[in-house]
């Protein structure tokens, strides 16, 4: 459906393309909103919205890189003030979420050369632990690795320093 939006400086107006109104609305402070029960349209109207790619990447990034199931469920249950009640949708892989290296014991399931071949193939960095160090895949440590991908992540987005990475892991 060709639609036109007009916005005044204290009312907007949703027209078809023969001018006729379907929706109106007035403007608060800094929001416009349209009341659906005032529509001048006999015929129903079904209204959608979906997050802008730059809008739900924006999201993504504040809320620390949240996976966008995630996003979609604290906007499901009203958590987050100022969230827009739009569907979140993630149209690509997020270049400050990519994987460069994979950290695995020494156990035969990871030393294949199927696995091999993907991690070169994807240039994934590959390390081992140290035998008979079962502390090295410890569950403190396993938290700690992922607080500082975390704060990594986000402060590779935001374009800031590493070494502000203890402050990113304090917030």
């Amino acid at each position: 459906v060709d639609l036109e939006v007009a916005f005044r400086k204290s009312t907007c107006f949703i027209r078809d393309l023969k001018g006729n109104d379907l929706l109106s609305g007035s403007r608060g402070t800094d929001l416009y909103s349209i009341t659906l029960q005032d529509t001048n349209s006999p015929n129903p109207i079904c209204l959608v919205a979906k997050a802008t790619s730059s809008q739900a990447w924006l999201w993504h990034r504040r809320l620390s890189h949240l996976n966008f199931d995630t996003i979609n469920l604290v906007l499901k249950n009203d958590i987050v003030v100022g969230l827009p009640k739009v569907k979140f949708v993630r149209d690509h892989l997020c270049s400050s979420s990519q994987v460069g290296v994979v950290r695995t014991d020494k156990g035969t399931k990871f030393l294949n050369q199927t696995l091999h071949a993907y991690f070169a193939a994807e240039e994934i960095q590959h390390q081992t632990s140290v035998t008979q160090t079962p502390e090295q895949n410890g569950v403190v440590e396993r938290r700690n690795r992922t607080l500082v991908k975390a704060a990594r992540t986000m402060l590779s987005a935001a374009k800031v320093p590493l070494f502000f990475w203890a402050e990113a892991i304090a917030t």
